[in-house]
Formats: structure tokens, C-alpha cells, sequence
């Protein structure tokens, strides 16, 4: 019963864990073509400014022109984001330990039940951490926009789900593929 118990436990962590993977962007996110004026940084498609600038605050500085962000906002949010990024490094780390403590201590049979589920609940702690400076990070940067920034922004995000949901494989274009290529 124990082995059963600790069994599903481990199961819920992963799914748990697996689902916090994916953060509701959608899959194949390398595949939207950058701002204009802006080129990749970094290693693979998925870094540097061209494809993460503003993906803390739903793109905020990559719609910039859009919401006619001024320099002094552009200048506060990336501030923001830089702020934000530091600190996301100690959250995450905090996290991957928990976890990492979560699957040591399960692997002996002989830990206690209540040892086991005070490492869980550190783990989920830890998780939730990072949503909460998520959200944080979010309310910050939306107070730099005016009311009718904001607004906009909502639009064109709305808008970017929408081409995301139609752009599916096997949703809203024929072989899944993205219409105009």
C-alpha cells in the first residue's frame, strides 16, 4: 500500500511538473518571425532579444511600436526585465532543488510518510514562487503603460492567440501547415 501510495505520488509530481513545463505560448514558438529591425542573439531560435525581449510581459516591448511605447518606457521595462531575469535565476534554482530533494527522498523506502509530503509541499512552495514573481513582474511593467496602452496591448495579444489557435497542426489550415508559406 505504501509502495502504491509513494507510486502515485511520484506520478502526480511529474505531471505536475511536466504540465508547469508548458507555460499556454503553444509549442513552435521559433517559428514567428521577429520585429522588425531586431536580429537573434544568442544560441538556437529560442534565444537572445529577437525572440524573448518582452516574453516576461506578453510582448510588450515587441509590440513597442504598435502601442507607441515612449524611451522612457521602453527604458523602465527593460530595466524591469533585467531585474526580473536575475532574480528568476535564484527562483528556478530554488525550485530545481526542491525537486531534486522531492525525488531523493522518495527513492528510500524507509523515509517517513510526513518527511516525504513536507518535501512536496516545499517543492509546490517553491513552484509557486515562480509564478508569483510572474505576476508581479507583469502588474510592474503594466503600470509603466497608460490605460489605452494597455488596452491595445490586450488587443494584439488577443489578436497573436487567435493566429496561434488557427495555426495549429490540424486546426484552422490545411496539414496543420501556416497559411502564406
Amino acid at each position: 500500500m505504501k509502495k502504491t501510495v509513494i507510486l502515485g505520488m511520484v506520478l502526480a509530481l511529474l505531471a505536475s511538473s511536466a504540465w508547469a513545463q508548458f507555460d499556454g505560448r503553444g509549442w513552435g514558438q521559433g517559428d514567428r518571425p521577429m520585429p522588425q529591425g531586431q536580429r537573434q542573439q544568442g544560441f538556437g531560435p529560442h534565444h537572445g532579444q529577437g525572440f524573448h525581449q518582452g516574453q516576461e510581459f506578453g510582448g510588450a516591448l515587441l509590440f513597442a511600436d504598435e502601442i507607441g511605447l515612449t524611451d522612457a518606457q521602453r527604458d523602465k521595462i527593460e530595466t524591469l526585465m533585467i531585474e526580473h531575469r536575475l532574480a528568476m535565476v535564484d527562483i528556478k534554482a530554488e525550485a530545481r532543488k526542491a525537486q531534486i530533494k522531492v525525488k531523493a527522498i522518495m527513492r528510500d523506502v524507509d523515509t517517513p510518510e510526513s518527511d516525504v509530503m513536507r518535501a512536496i509541499d516545499g517543492a509546490a512552495r517553491a513552484k509557486s514562487e515562480i509564478a508569483k514573481a510572474k505576476y508581479a513582474h507583469r502588474k510592474q511593467c503594466r503600470e509603466i503603460l497608460t490605460p489605452e496602452q494597455q488596452d491595445k496591448l490586450d488587443e494584439l495579444r488577443l489578436e497573436r492567440r487567435k493566429m496561434r489557435f488557427e495555426d495549429r497542426p490540424g486546426k484552422g489550415s490545411p496539414r496543420g501547415r501556416r497559411s502564406g508559406r
